[in-house]
């Protein structure tokens, strides 16, 4: 009792002084890691919820400042104290930021774990909005950076799960779907979990611009590709009554006009860039340095690797075991969801590969077969260029034992493809001398088997039969798709990179 009176009393006489030199040293102590400090200061119900609400000379508070500086066990144990102290992790500041809106704002700079902390709270508000009308989302969708798509993917998620509405407008008319197309690292895979999760694809704010108009301007013909997947109007117009395939024209965006005006194919605007891409891949310094630019300032180094391992798998010897071994590994490296390394494929795509699984065995395990590859030594002979087994793969050298007849269902394009004539003139090269092994023989006790058997209307699984060519065009579809964005768009910006280094 006599404690609690002295600490009424003490609450009481809380001075303005007194409250700065606390925050001052609360502050200090947050950035030092000094956890016994924190707790004294934040011990007092009064004192404690008037210095969680303070702000330092850059408008942040003690949760922000914790956060910056990475600090898990700070962060948490300060967010401890808002239940504590009673304090409303939603009140709002003098412009209408939440404290979510101040994390998702600044998601590119600190631990995306923070950010799934915040979200465990349970009275969060998700679609409070700002005194622009933004709500937290519209900054997600524009800021955040994730280090792989998995860790994207389970933050959307659960902003899903909590009520988020992909739909919001702010008081320029934008959607999140509008903010998205600014993200400088998972624009692509963004946009895609929005219109996954009915983001309207054709919204406009008020100067009548759809994001497809933000994407045409911005010459983003990647972003172009999967808004027109999804149903985007190519022939919207805005308040200026400009067509989209002019203000391409009016950006110097060309091929990307044509692609709008004519309603051609990707094929339109990637053309030149698959061949160069082709002959960067080909090269294995510069195919490197392309890895660690992916990896790096884009932060999706899988696309390559997923590149590189389905182009090791279409000379993969055709055996039972070996393929679907290896089909699993891919599937649950880059398909799967929440993978550390999922890859930013239409959901068309990944129906049809999982719907294709349905219908094969479980996995085997590692005493059913000995045969197992990886995009790193498997198949020598094609995959290096230079001896070195950890180079990736080449197009340009010819194993000895690869028959023609092999290359027609391990080569086998896509039809939508829009890099066909790339591939095929590239995998062309490999049949030259080539003998009459059979490797069409999905079974070593029968290697009467040939090229003709795969296109029996047969189900995908009879016995130790696999439908190889059915395999081999699902991955072959997500492979050119991921090309296509390579081309379209991380290759320019390789190139100006490179450019800005010399």
């Amino acid at each position: 009792m006599i404690s609690n009176f002295f600490n009424k009393s003490s609450d009481k006489e809380y001075s303005e002084e007194d409250f700065k030199n606390d925050s001052k040293t609360l502050y200090k102590s947050i950035k030092e890691g000094n956890v016994k400090q924190v707790k004294k200061l934040l011990s007092s119900n009064r004192k404690g919820g008037k210095l969680l609400t303070s702000v330092d000379d850059l408008d942040q508070s003690p949760l922000m400042i914790s956060a910056r500086n990475n600090n898990l066990e700070m962060f948490e144990l300060i967010l401890s104290y808002y239940k504590i102290c009673k304090v409303d992790i939603n009140n709002p500041d003098k412009n209408g930021y939440t404290c979510l809106h101040h994390f998702l704002s600044m998601s590119n700079d600190i631990n995306p774990n923070i950010i799934s902390i915040l979200l465990e709270i349970e009275d969060i508000h998700v679609n409070v909005n700002n005194r622009d009308l933004n709500t937290p989302f519209h900054y997600f969708c524009q800021k955040f950076r994730a280090p792989n798509n998995g860790q994207l993917k389970e933050i959307f998620d659960n902003l899903i799960k909590k009520g988020v509405n992909v739909n919001a407008i702010n008081k320029n008319g934008e959607s999140p779907l509008h903010k998205a197309i600014f993200n400088t690292t998972v624009a692509q895979s963004m946009i895609t979990l929005l219109l996954e999760n009915k983001s309207n694809v054709n919204v406009v704010n008020k100067n009548g611009e759809s994001p497809l108009h933000y994407c045409v301007r911005m010459g983003r013909a990647d972003l172009v590709t999967i808004l027109l997947q999804y149903g985007a109007d190519r022939t919207a117009v805005a308040k200026d009554n400009k067509p989209l395939y002019q203000i391409a024209i009016d950006e110097n965006f060309t091929k990307l006009a044509d692609l709008l005006k004519d309603g051609g194919d990707l094929s339109k605007i990637s053309d030149g860039a698959s061949t160069e891409l082709m002959s960067l891949l080909q090269n294995p310094t510069l195919r490197e340095d392309f890895r660690k630019f992916l990896r790096e300032e884009l932060i999706c180094e899988e696309n390559i690797n997923f590149w590189t391992d389905v182009e090791a798998y279409k000379y993969l010897k055709v055996d039972y075991f070996r393929l679907l071994k290896e089909f699993y590994r891919i599937y649950d490296k880059y398909i799967l969801d929440n993978s550390p390394f999922e890859i930013n494929i239409p959901y068309t795509v990944k129906y049809t590969v999982l719907n294709f699984k349905k219908n094969l065995p479980p996995q085997i395990s590692p005493s059913a077969s000995n045969s197992s590859i990886s995009s790193s030594n498997s198949n020598e002979n094609i995959l290096n260029l230079n001896g070195n087994n950890n180079s990736g793969f080449s197009l340009s050298t010819t194993p000895n034992n690869i028959t023609t007849s092999s290359l027609e269902v391990n080569s086998t394009i896509d039809p939508n493809c829009s890099n066909n004539n790339i591939l095929n003139n590239n995998n062309s090269n490999l049949n030259s001398n080539g003998n009459n092994n059979n490797y069409l023989c999905v079974n070593s006790a029968n290697n009467s088997s040939s090229a003709s058997s795969s296109n029996q209307s047969s189900p995908i699984i009879s016995g130790n039969n696999l439908d190889i060519e059915k395999l081999q065009s699902i991955f072959n579809t997500a492979q050119c798709h991921i090309f296509n964005l390579m081309c379209s768009d991380s290759l320019s910006k390789y190139k100006k990179k490179s450019f800005l280094n010399k």
